[in-house]
């Protein structure tokens, strides 16, 4: 009965989540009600507009009257949590107000970006083409690299080679990453602009074969170090690697365009006045404030901060409320000019965008007020969580360690397969080579991948690569099939951009993770959402014996014949 009642909550968070139906009208009399919470009839109507957001996988019952049974429950424990919710008087706490504001804020800016923005934005071939190569994302290319400690040594590493030094030399002489410094810096790989991070891309991604960027700093394994890096060799680049992301940039540069355009416009229109002085008296009324949250005086909230040429001026309490609900401490506007910046940046923009929003009625579409009217359930249901069963759990390291215990499976690894792949430009090599592989010892398929393979990347390894499900994506194709094979069984040959690949799978690994900080953490994470879970049902089921439930089973046997 537990797992049922669970079940049926889980389907409520998840309706709560995913829905955005509108608020039903007060119930008609003559309505069919299939059941009472309290004071509030649910409807046939309500229930239908219910049932009709639950997806069928999510639906439990041998018989149609069954599974209305169920979903009846989940509607009924809905309205539980949200006559609670009301009654706890959720909807008029800060956190809540805010939360609602900066929803329909930022749902409604959306809706009218999308309907004057958005939708009239254009990206063409050519304009894709011509990003691409202005990008240098139409070549992969390989990195050398000197990594060091501090950027004092970065800079004269830089200096030497600025006076003709040898890179590779100083590499294998100062470089702290190891494993490339054997290989005079070289990383081994061929990398696309966007697998860089960007603070590399910013120094290399113009560089010409042989050019030396100047020091980076960079953080890594949570360490700052400072590289050198020069690119060593190129090869060309598809632009499908890289289309979806030269998309993305083109339409946001657009849309930031015409957002400016469109907020010029509105400036000349509106003609916004800031009001210096009553920014200064506000620095001054917060610099004075010892309490724990600023709200001003209702003769001060009505002082205006801006004026406009036309429409309602912004005034003093609607402005640190605002910054309130993007959370930026009032304390912040005791600085001047930083709060002149914030208005004119940030909520002077809003405030005529918001304007042309209300005289177009965008704020009275039927999907943005049922979005609205949606969130404003959640927000409910999910403060009442926090409040009633959220806050009142806890972890101890004991049940952390139990539960790393008891569920190895969710602390190992992929799976990862390793193999020798042999890359070559020949189907007839490959050929040839996958014959000689399916009769090689591990070694000697070592030694058929350092003479054949064109995969420089992965000769420092004498071709063992890695397959898993972080690997897979460089390797398409031949990571799905090396993943298939059998251990000792050869693959191939698969054609890829870059040739022909065989190989020979050596080994299938899962291996178990550590009891670590990482790993305790998980652990409590696991637990937690599994004590949260059960205390919800607890919950939902104690408010069951608060507030009268009347069903009327007559009513929903009708319902679910006339469904039928």
């Amino acid at each position: 009965m537990k797992m049922k009642h669970l079940n049926a909550l889980l389907l409520l968070s998840w309706l709560f989540a995913a829905c955005e139906s509108q608020q039903q009208p007060p119930s008609s009399p003559g309505e069919l009600v299939v059941a009472e919470v309290g004071d509030k009839p649910i409807t046939a109507a309500e229930f239908a507009e219910f049932s009709s957001l639950i997806p069928e996988g999510m639906r439990e019952g041998d018989t149609p009257l069954a599974v209305a049974r169920n979903l009846l429950n989940s509607l009924i424990d809905k309205e539980l949590l949200l006559q609670e919710a009301q009654a706890s008087n959720i909807e008029n706490m800060t956190w809540f107000i805010d939360e609602l504001t900066n929803y329909e804020r930022s749902r409604i800016l959306r809706l009218y970006e999308q309907r004057e923005i958005i939708s009239k934005l254009n990206i063409t071939e050519e304009m894709v083409d011509a990003h691409y190569r202005a990008t240098r994302r139409d070549r992969s290319i390989r990195l050398g690299g000197i990594m060091v400690d501090t950027e004092e040594e970065a800079n004269a590493l830089y200096q030497q080679l600025q006076e003709g030094a040898d890179f590779h030399q100083l590499a294998r002489t100062h470089s702290v990453h190891r494993e490339s410094a054997e290989r005079g810096g070289d990383t081994g790989l061929y990398q696309l602009r966007d697998q860089l991070m960007p603070e590399v891309v910013a120094k290399v991604a113009d560089l010409e074969i042989g050019e030396i960027a100047p020091p980076v700093s960079m953080l890594v394994a949570r360490e700052q170090k400072f590289a050198i890096f020069t690119v060593l060799d190129e090869i060309p680049a598809p632009l499908e690697a890289s289309e979806a992301r030269i998309r993305e940039e083109l339409l946001i540069a657009q849309r930031n365009q015409r957002l400016q355009t469109m907020l010029d416009s509105l400036r000349g229109e509106y003609h916004p006045q800031p009001q210096p002085q009553n920014l200064a008296l506000l620095a001054e009324r917060i610099s004075h404030f010892t309490g724990e949250e600023f709200t001003p005086t209702e003769d001060d909230a009505a002082l205006p901060v801006c004026t406009f040429g036309k429409g309602d001026p912004i005034g003093l309490g609607t402005f640190v409320e605002t910054i309130r609900q993007m959370r930026i401490a009032p304390q912040m506007l005791i600085d001047t000019e930083r709060a002149a910046d914030l208005l004119d940046r940030r909520v002077i923009p809003e405030h005529l965008f918001m304007s042309e929003i209300i005289n177009a009625g965008l704020d009275q579409d039927p999907e943005f007020r049922a979005s609205i009217a949606a969130k404003r359930q959640e927000l409910m249901v999910t403060g009442l969580r926090k409040i009633m069963v959220d806050q009142h759990l806890s972890v101890t390291p004991e049940e952390a360690r139990t539960f790393y215990d008891e569920h190895p499976e969710k602390f190992t690894k992929p799976t990862t397969t390793v193999a020798i792949e042999i890359l070559v430009t020949s189907d007839s090599l490959a050929q040839h080579l996958f014959t000689e592989l399916a009769q090689a010892t591990e070694a000697e398929a070592e030694t058929l991948a350092v003479r054949h393979s064109e995969r420089a990347e992965a000769l420092h390894h004498n071709g063992r690569i890695n397959f898993n499900i972080y690997t897979e994506q460089f390797f398409p194709g031949v990571s799905d099939l090396a993943q298939d094979l059998e251990v000792g069984q050869v693959g191939g040959p698969v054609r890829t951009q870059r040739g022909y690949s065989v190989f020979k799978v050596l080994d299938r690994q899962r291996e178990h993770i550590p009891y670590t900080e990482d790993s305790e953490r998980r652990a409590r994470a696991y637990v937690l959402i599994d004590k949260a879970q059960n205390r919800y049902v607890e919950y939902v089921r104690s408010l069951r014996k608060i507030y009268p439930i009347t069903i009327h089973e007559d009513h929903l046997k009708q319902y679910t014949a006339a469904q039928s």
